[in-house]
Order: C-alpha cells, then structure tokens, then sequence
C-alpha cells in the first residue's frame, strides 16, 4: 500500500492484490466497508472517512462490515511528513 499524505488528509492506495487479499473485497461482510472504487482506482478511506459511508457503517446498512485492517490501523499519517509513503505491514 501507498500512502499520500497531505497537510490535512491522507490518501491509502491498496494494490490489486491486496484489494483482494486485506481489503477483502467482494468477499461480504469481511470486506473492509473503507475501501471505495474511483476513477483512477481502489482508495482506503480508513484516515478520512466520508460521511455519509460512516453513518450507514454505524446504521449497520453496509454489506461490508470490516472496520479497516490491521496495517492501516497502526498506520499514523501525522508521523509522517507531507509525502508518499510506504504503509508498513
């Protein structure tokens, strides 16, 4: 995984295969409810979420039910200084 981070937001970008692997996708609720699909790709959401997301993951009204994964959660963007960054596993 690769970690952009910026002043005020971070930005995870998983590979394909860990896409498959630790975000578990397409796998239900052991799929990781921060991963999101854009334009260029799969992004974490783990460090900012979106609003309406973590109020429907509170609602429980999310098929994905995993609430990030070990490697992104010990993963601290503050630590770090603005840049890219590998996220350690």
């Amino acid at each position: 995984m690769r970690a952009q981070i910026h002043e005020f937001y971070t930005d995870i970008y998983p590979t394909a295969e860990e896409v498959d692997s630790v975000c578990k996708l397409g796998q239900g609720a052991d799929t990781c409810v921060w991963l999101v699909l854009e334009g260029a790709g799969f992004r974490c959401t783990y460090h900012n979420r979106i609003d309406y997301l973590q109020k429907r993951f509170r609602e429980g009204k999310t098929g994905a039910k995993k609430d990030g994964c070990v490697q992104v959660i010990k993963f601290v963007p503050h630590e770090h200084r603005v840049t890219n960054v590998e996220v350690p596993s």
